[in-house]
């Protein structure tokens, strides 16, 4: 089997092998069996749709809400009249191609970009097509109107990643491009694709640094709590990582479906934040973006923690600092956003980060009063901290609240480490039995032992006690 013409080059973490290399050894059958009188397929996210067939007899293909000269028919009031056609161009080699034209006013939608009314696109195998409000239709199975394209007319137009992995269900959806679930063709293991599309890659200064970033770290960092990078392909209309697949979702869902969560459980997946990221800041590396939906949770119970999406991390030196405003908001380090004073930010801003997620998992909310100020900047330095959520509508212990507040300290000069938070008393009971006979422990230890936290909320009171 002979590589498609696209096809750059695959790297892999373990070696890098070209791709003649890999396509001789390999030897697979075609992706999909397709069926000499189809051109196409449109198979549904929802499972309340039927696949629908795009047979080689009618190579344009109109799609609206009534059968009045519409092949395909979606009733619903946010599917225009027509809505749009598809039109495939009869040939069945790897030139084949297949175009969108919009004709709605709700929009028809490719991997999340609109194509917009009049316009064309063209629709490649694999592309994810939703006719209708792109954001509105998750909202019920009777509004989803998201397909998967297969093309059936030529199996060189699969793209070659599919020659490796059979594609399933859609794991999520980013700014920079689509998770897929995927099963290994030699393997039978299932794994998570990234999938960064062309529209995506036409930022090719932004894409190149985030995937330069995100292949470095995860390459170098090989932890049993971090989401590991299997290998990726490079082709001209899109590239493809694959991930190991996590199964228990994220933080922020395992958190909602509980409102919040219970000091053991929140000091469980703690402990395996921080002597992750630990280890993430001894190699040099600082994650940047550190927030719920990027810490990934196994359906194990207790879960595992994998922390994921290395896209913003950056390499550090110790004679060195970072200046780039880049993150989420919600989990930005003051000094991120403080960029007049042109000062330097280093791993700290992790800690930070870490701090805003511990007090999300043991109230089940954001830390923060949001400013009004239009600038993102200027917010994220103007905010206050509800700390009376801790105290009156959670009664978070001592220790629990001791930490938080060392790590939610806006001076980074004496905000506490990552690699120091290890050894605090909230953690203690997971890192068996090694804080106890740590310096930093018994010290840490004390200070929490003899800070007594008043019935009445004084904060100024309480944090007086705790101040270095």
């Amino acid at each position: 089997m002979q590589p498609t013409n696209d096809f750059v080059s695959t790297y892999s973490a373990d070696a890098r092998t070209e791709a003649t290399e890999i396509q001789d050894e390999a030897g697979y059958p075609a992706a999909n069996d397709f069926d000499d009188r189809l051109w196409g397929t449109l198979e549904p996210r929802s499972p309340l749709l039927d696949c629908v067939a795009l047979y080689k007899a009618q190579p344009v293909i109109s799609i609206g809400r009534t059968s009045e000269g519409n092949a395909v028919v979606l009733p619903h009031i946010t599917i225009g009249n027509p809505h749009c056609v598809l039109q495939w161009d009869e040939r069945c080699n790897g030139k084949s191609h297949v175009t969108v034209k919009d004709l709605s006013g709700n929009g028809t939608w490719i991997n999340g970009n609109d194509i917009r009314k009049g316009q064309t696109a063209i629709l490649r195998d694999g592309d994810e097509i939703t006719f209708g409000q792109y954001k509105a239709n998750r909202s019920s199975s009777l509004e989803d109107f998201r397909f998967i394209y297969r093309h059936k007319a030529s199996a060189l137009h699969r793209s070659v990643v599919e020659e490796f992995y059979q594609f399933g269900d859609q794991l999520g959806q980013g700014a920079f491009g689509t998770v897929i679930r995927s099963l290994s063709r030699t393997t039978n293991q299932w794994y998570a694709i990234k999938v960064l599309h062309d529209k995506t890659l036409d930022h090719a200064d932004s894409i190149s640094s985030f995937l330069t970033r995100e292949i470095f770290a995860l390459g170098k960092l090989q932890h049993k709590n971090i989401c590991q990078l299997e290998e990726v392909f490079f082709e001209n209309s899109r590239i493809s990582l694959v991930l190991e697949l996590v199964d228990g979702g994220d933080l922020l869902n395992f958190i909602e479906a509980r409102v919040r969560l219970k000091n053991h459980l929140a000091s469980y997946i703690t402990s395996q934040l921080v002597d992750t990221l630990s280890f993430v800041h001894s190699q040099g590396i600082v994650h940047r973006d550190l927030k719920p939906e990027n810490i990934l949770l196994t359906s194990t119970n207790p879960p595992v923690v994998k922390i994921a999406d290395f896209g913003l991390a950056k390499a550090i030196s110790h004679a060195s600092g970072l200046k780039t405003f880049c993150g989420t908001e919600a989990y930005l380090a003051p000094e991120i956003a403080k960029r007049k004073n042109a000062k330097k930010y280093d791993k700290l801003v992790d800690s930070w980060s870490v701090g805003v997620i511990i007090f999300q998992m043991l109230t089940g909310r954001l830390p923060f009063i949001k400013g009004a100020s239009p600038d993102v900047q200027q917010r994220v330095v103007e905010r206050t901290i509800r700390w009376q959520l801790l105290l009156k509508d959670v009664k978070a212990t001592k220790n629990a609240t001791n930490l938080i507040r060392r790590l939610l300290e806006s001076n980074p000069a004496k905000r506490m480490s990552l690699a120091r938070a290890k050894h605090h008393p909230w953690l203690a009971g997971y890192q068996h039995g090694r804080a106890a006979l740590d310096p930093d422990a018994l010290s840490i230890k004390a200070e929490c032992e003899t800070s007594a936290i008043p019935k009445e909320c004084d904060w100024d009171a309480v944090f007086a006690l705790v101040e270095e």
